[in-house]
């Protein structure tokens, strides 16, 4: 190889490792901001309180992620989830209800597991990697 076939070649790495960068640093990532693990015998309602997003009711033996980037607030490096069973929502005749409740904060790429019944529920914070 000749030196403009060198010269060529440097410039293509450094055009293709200049792209990669730009790319990697502007498109959206798909990782997961959290998991929830419904490890109960009865549904879950769970929603953050702090960022508005999230929201969800989770089957027993089932796991949701919040998967947007908003997930996870901007004036704080975590949210604060609150989770119930027993969920009423609110209608037109009453008031919003619940039988048990947990709260937890949560950072991206965080896990937690809900375990107990529809009367007693605790929120574990699991290890990244854990299944």
């Amino acid at each position: 190889m000749g030196v403009t076939g060198a010269m060529r070649f440097l410039r293509f790495i450094h055009f293709a490792a200049t792209a990669f960068l730009f790319l990697a640093c502007w498109l959206p990532t798909s990782a997961e901001a959290y998991c929830l693990e419904n490890a109960t015998s009865t549904p879950l309602h769970a929603q953050s309180l702090d960022s508005g997003v999230f929201m969800a009711n989770i089957p027993s033996g089932a796991r949701t992620c919040c998967q947007e980037a908003k997930c996870i607030g901007k004036k704080r490096p975590d949210s604060l989830l609150l989770i119930v069973t027993g969920y009423i929502p609110v209608g037109q005749a009453g008031q919003p209800g619940w039988r048990a409740e947990c709260r937890i904060r949560v950072q991206a790429g965080s896990r937690v597991q809900v375990h107990g019944d529809v009367a007693h529920i605790k929120c574990e914070r699991q290890a990244r990697g854990a299944e």
